[in-house]
């Protein structure tokens, strides 16, 4: 999916699993460093085993961050860190369809973004973070 924000355009790269359910659970699922998307793709093919379209209780949104796989590397003329993926990620879930409000999960790398998501964006509503830290907790 291209984004357009003020530090330019970018593709990010995702997989998803969307469900037919009116409440499935919209869920982000962010990977760390040195990981990537395919990470997670043991637990969506088991999901995939064990749930229909019809009845998935989520919506599945696995993405590469920004210079990993297939996404867009970050600027190298700009500051850009961690806020700014966090900020794509949001934007992401939001073209998705996402915003009346979803979940995130991150650990590394991924907990880092998450943080900041759940901070900063009211359509995150909640965070489960692999590695803990104190900022933004």
């Amino acid at each position: 999916m291209d984004i357009e924000n003020d530090l330019g355009n970018f593709h990010v790269h995702y997989v998803a699993m969307l469900s037919k359910r009116q409440d499935a659970v919209p869920l982000l699922l962010l990977h760390g460093w040195p990981g990537s998307f395919l990470e997670f793709l043991p637990m969506l093919d088991k999901l995939r085993n064990r749930y229909s379209p019809d009845d998935l209780p989520y919506h599945l949104v696995v993405p590469s961050l920004p210079g990993y796989a297939f996404s867009s590397p970050p600027p190298l003329d700009k500051d850009f860190g961690i806020e700014d993926v966090a900020r794509l990620m949001n934007q992401l879930m939001l073209n998705l369809g996402f915003g009346a409000g979803y979940m995130v999960q991150g650990g590394d790398v991924g907990s880092k973004v998450a943080r900041v998501m759940a901070a900063k964006h009211d359509e995150c509503r909640g965070k489960h973070l692999s590695i803990p830290q104190s900022r933004y907790c």
